[in-house]
């Protein structure tokens, strides 16, 4: 026998042997009006549900490009910093051996005025 095609006029479905009714279920549904509602919900909702998705990804993204930017900045700041570091040594270093150059003049100056 095969599978039956729904009732209505114009309608291509085809219904399952079993199927109990004529129609199918799109044709089952009251009025006209409710369906035309039911479909403008469900292409609503869909549409929410993808912006909702899109501003989802669009925040992870920008996150993570806010992350990446701290993570360079902490990266040139501990650069400076190295290097600030290494210049406040040496020149620590250099004013100790001018100190001790000083320290060494005055001693000598002070031994030929005591002696």
């Amino acid at each position: 026998m095969g599978s039956q095609k729904c009732s209505e006029p114009g309608c291509m479905f085809y219904l399952p042997e079993k199927y109990p009714f004529d129609t199918c279920p799109w044709h089952l549904a009251p009025g006209s009006d409710v369906k035309t509602k039911v479909a403008v919900t469900g292409g609503a909702l869909c549409l929410l549900g993808a912006g909702y998705g899109l501003s989802q990804v669009l925040s992870i993204r920008e996150s993570k490009k806010k992350q990446r930017e701290t993570s360079k900045a902490q990266q040139e700041w501990r650069a400076k910093t190295e290097t600030r570091s290494q210049s406040s040594e040496a020149m620590s270093s250099s004013e100790d051996h001018e100190g001790s150059l000083s320290d060494a003049v005055d001693g000598k100056e002070s031994q030929l005025n005591v002696s």
